[in-house]
């Protein structure tokens, strides 16, 4: 179970993050969602162990503050936001970095080079071991990334307990395709045991995928709970203080939002010939 309770974060006088509580059960896709600059990518960090905040965090009752990098590699692995190389390195050099901790060679038993070239087929990128990343899309970047934060934590749990996915805008730089794919690796993370915490842009996606959302605002939790609780009209329209439509399909109660139209613009359907 990952827990935050009062979970502050001060950079020097500024206050980023301000009494973050939430708690997330093993075996669920917990999105946080939230406007540009409300805290999203900060929390993320504080509960990797990244960077020092006040109040608690724990992952598995393991104080995410005081824990060694080995124990908090050993439950959870970590897909920044982005990631910049210096020096040329191949693909599978870089997916091989999420076995350098000894987790997939000691505890899962399995091997490291099948294991990479597992990892690269999950993620659409069969026979690119060998090419230089940074000669790579950066949606290909993107996915090799995945591939290597899937190599760290391969099995979904270790010793009776839930191993976890933190993903930082996963789906940023990939097409429509590549982003179903992505999601649903993280969803079958879940269903096999594991549990996943994923920064999100895309409020259907989120809709679609997620267990429960956590929805932040200028760095608080603004709700707390599943799709259909926190991703309400009222809710969106507020935080992201933009009119949006929350509806539900007709045969299912599956929520999609819709951007209302803004005032004094209209669509190309609107607008006369010529």
């Amino acid at each position: 179970m990952l827990v935050a309770q009062q979970l502050c974060v001060h950079f020097g006088a500024r206050s980023i993050l301000k009494d973050i509580s939430f708690t997330t059960p093993p075996g669920k896709f917990c999105a946080i969602i939230g406007p540009n600059g409300c805290g999203k990518t900060t929390l993320m960090r504080a509960l990797s162990g990244d960077i020092p905040f006040s109040g608690e965090a724990k992952l598995h009752g393991l104080g995410i503050s005081h824990a060694k990098s080995w124990e908090l590699a050993l439950l959870r692995a970590v897909l920044p936001q982005a990631s910049n190389l210096s020096f040329p390195f191949t693909v599978r050099e870089i997916v091989k970095l999420g076995l350098t901790t000894g987790v997939a060679e000691e505890r899962d038993k399995s091997d490291p080079s099948e294991l990479c070239e597992l990892a690269l087929g999950q993620v659409d990128l069969e026979g690119f071991g060998n090419r230089f990343y940074q000669e790579l899309s950066g949606g290909e970047q993107q996915r090799v990334q995945m591939a290597r934060v899937l190599c760290q934590v391969w099995q979904p749990l270790l010793d009776g307990k839930s191993r976890y996915l933190f993903l930082d805008e996963p789906i940023s730089s990939l097409d429509i395709k590549h982003q179903i794919q992505i999601m649903g690796i993280a969803r079958d993370y879940v269903a096999r045991g594991g549990s996943v915490l994923a920064i999100l842009h895309d409020l259907n996606l989120t809709a679609m995928f997620a267990d429960t959302v956590v929805l932040l605002n200028h760095g608080r939790v603004f709700a707390h709970g599943s799709p259909s609780d926190v991703l309400t009209t009222e809710n969106l329209s507020q935080v992201y203080q933009y009119p949006l439509a929350v509806n539900t399909t007709p045969k299912a109660p599956n929520i999609f939002v819709l951007p209302h139209a803004a005032s004094g613009h209209r669509s190309t359907a609107e607008l006369p010939p010529g």
